[in-house]
């Protein structure tokens, strides 16, 4: 019966980790849209976070439906941290600093998630461990945390402190909520509807993700 149970939960964890890829490709191709074909008017300066949101939209389906290994790791925590280092100059420097401040947090939140894969020793990879550590789904994300994969050198990958996963949750938690009110505002026109909409999901979707490495 255990067996039974294992296997149903692991599962539906992989059907789970499928249905979410899949929306976020469907997020990332939404925003990549609007990237290209917002106009001139006044939220055109958004262009830059639709292209920013697209990215980090076709990062978590990659990490939900396909292997990780440390090079695409590595770059993303490259690429995440040039995001979060790009928002905060970002905030500083406009008006309007919320949706600056929620980009950075959405990239801070994507390089705590690629962390350990991109700091997982390279003789893991031979011995198989990375098989495990390296696949971003839920369901296999707590033993990154818990359990750093070892190399025959004695290394560890890196753990994220737990106290900033909870922060990054509870901003994340913040993110959705204040977003979800453009949702079910009346009013609103239907591509700000859609826009805040692909913004609660990607948000709800990197809180999951990130719960399991607390």
């Amino acid at each position: 019966m255990a067996a039974v149970l294992g296997v149903l939960g692991v599962g539906l964890g992989v059907g789970l980790d499928v249905g979410l890829g899949v929306v976020m490709v469907g997020v990332a191709g939404w925003c990549l849209a609007r990237s290209l074909t917002r106009g001139p008017g006044p939220d055109g300066h958004r262009r830059d976070l639709d292209a920013w949101h697209a990215v980090m939209g076709a990062g978590m389906a990659v990490m939900l439906l396909a292997p990780l290994g440390r090079p695409l790791a590595t770059a993303g925590l490259v690429l995440f941290g040039a995001g979060l280092a790009w928002s905060l100059v970002r905030a500083l420097r406009s008006t309007g600093r919320w949706p600056s401040v929620a980009l950075g947090v959405g990239c801070a939140a994507m390089a705590a998630m690629l962390v350990p894969v991109a700091t997982a020793p390279a003789a893991s990879a031979a011995s198989g461990t990375e098989g495990t550590a390296g696949r971003h789904h839920m369901a296999g994300m707590e033993g990154m945390h818990h359990a750093a994969p070892t190399g025959a050198s004695g290394g560890a990958a890196v753990d994220v402190p737990t106290a900033l996963l909870l922060v990054l949750v509870v901003l994340l938690a913040a993110v959705v909520a204040l977003r979800l009110t453009a949702v079910v505002r009346r009013g609103e026109p239907a591509r700000t509807r859609l826009d805040a909409a692909c913004e609660v999901l990607m948000g709800a979707t990197m809180a999951a993700m990130l719960v399991p490495l607390v």
